[in-house]
């Protein structure tokens, strides 16, 4: 318990001398380099995710992706550093940490919902830019996605998500047998 009292004073200080900070860059990364050394990598996810919630995206790449490297089973490093690299821009590095973050926690929603956020932004790209064969290939991966996120909800529960899931993964792939099984199931299930 001592523990956790004392991790919350010091992420209360470095969320102060952040906010304190925010116009010195050079001043908040030496800061945080030197809070780093002494409390450890924790406090460059810290940091990374409190950047990230205060709209400085370039920065707090910088932290999360050094966080995520020395805390590789990290969830929320991994997650955060995703998000980061999707604000930028970076979609294929936000999509392959997404996935990362799903191999770590397979059921983790959030970074489910945002790589299917993400994969439909980049099928529509693909689609517009006139790339059907990527796009294609595209759509059957995001089908997967959405089939696999679709049965982790139904098993919570969730049916009507499911449901919905479901049907888009076969607006995306029209003749996606796991899709169409699984909505099978539900129709039966529910008589």
């Amino acid at each position: 318990m001592d523990n956790d009292m004392a991790d919350q004073d010091l992420l209360e200080r470095l969320g102060q001398e952040l906010e304190a900070l925010q116009t010195d860059p050079v001043g908040l990364e030496m800061r945080v380099q030197a809070v780093a050394e002494q409390h450890g990598p924790q406090v460059l996810y810290l940091s990374g995710e409190w950047l990230l919630s205060h709209g400085r995206t370039a920065l707090a790449l910088a932290y999360l992706e050094r966080a995520a490297q020395a805390m590789p089973t990290h969830l929320l490093a991994a997650h955060n550093h995703a998000e980061a690299l999707r604000q930028l821009g970076r979609s294929e590095a936000a999509a392959l940490e997404f996935q990362r973050a799903i191999g770590l926690q397979f059921e983790f929603m959030p970074a489910r919902q945002a790589l299917v956020e993400l994969l439909d932004q980049t099928l529509l790209q693909m689609r517009a830019a006139g790339h059907n064969d990527a796009a294609e290939q595209q759509a059957r991966g995001l089908s997967h996605l959405l089939n696999e996120t679709a049965c982790l909800l139904f098993d919570s529960g969730q049916g009507y998500l499911a449901w919905d899931l479901y049907k888009r993964a076969l607006v995306h792939t029209p003749r996606f047998a796991p899709a169409l099984s699984n909505l099978g199931n539900i129709l039966r299930l529910e008589g």
